[in-house]
């Protein structure tokens, strides 16, 4: 909704808190020097809504009109041309008592207002002319004395004059169990398979047996020349074969034993 402003002059407004552009005091001076004077209108956020809107309950400013002229007119100010002023900031003119206005007059050309950054208080303004700024009269008072402000609603809530940044989450913090050592494994015997190695037995050294050859050979030829010695001395034939098979079988007891003392 645009509510329509009204016509109304410094002299209409005794009560208004003047005061502006810095100066702690309004200067009450409408002596027009030479150059001529302009007006310059500003909205901006009140920093306490239930307070009257001042320089020191002032926030950033948002320049909204000027023109030539010695008076205070409200009449250039609507709904529209306050939230034209505050879309560049991504601000919503809604709630009333919220918004407060600020109308300077100064020394000087519009280009004053249009060439210089809006107030902010409590360190940027455009300067009284007691300072040697352009500035010598100033009025400060609520916007919806003349443009009727709507509720926000629940898409546009209400803005807040000093935002807070929102408080960081806090970091969880984990409890980490130390780590259990895990226990030594304890080494599994490998399984038996069941099946007992037996060791091939050492073949018989070819040195032995060759030693054991040549002894049989020796004695089997000690036993020819003591049956030939036998038998030149008459002996009988059945006492050379019975020495032959003794000497044969000694031959044999003596082989295996050999091989058995090289087995070992």
């Amino acid at each position: 909704m645009i509510g329509l402003g009204t016509a109304a002059s410094a002299t209409d407004h005794d009560g208004a808190q003047q005061g502006g552009g810095g100066q702690g005091s309004g200067q009450a001076s409408a002596a027009v020097k030479s150059g001529g004077s302009s007006v310059g209108l500003y909205v901006y956020l009140k920093r306490d809504p239930s307070i009257r809107g001042s320089w020191p309950n002032s926030t950033q400013q948002y320049f909204v009109t000027a023109w030539e002229g010695t008076t205070f007119d409200f009449v250039p100010v609507t709904l529209e041309s306050a939230q034209a002023a505050v879309d560049a900031a991504g601000l919503v003119v809604c709630g009333p008592g919220m918004w407060g206005i600020q109308e300077d007059i100064v020394h000087g050309g519009v280009e004053i207002f249009t060439d210089n950054p809006a107030p902010s208080y409590p360190d940027s303004w455009i300067g009284w002319y007691t300072a040697g700024g352009p500035i010598y009269d100033a009025w400060h008072g609520n916007l919806d004395e003349f443009v009727t402000v709507p509720e926000c609603d629940a898409a546009t809530p209400a803005p807040t004059a000093t935002p807070e940044a929102p408080a960081a989450a806090p970091t969880p913090v984990v409890s980490v169990a130390p780590a259990t050592p895990s226990a030594t494994p304890t080494p599994t015997a490998s399984p038996s398979t069941g099946v007992t190695e037996v060791l091939a037995a050492p073949s018989p050294s070819a040195t032995a047996t060759s030693s054991v050859v040549t002894q049989v050979l020796a004695d089997e030829t000690a036993g020819k020349a003591a049956g030939a010695q036998l038998a030149s001395t008459g002996a009988a034939p059945l006492a050379g074969a019975v020495a032959a098979v003794l000497l044969l079988a000694a031959g044999g007891v003596l082989l295996v034993l050999r091989r058995r003392g090289a087995a070992r």
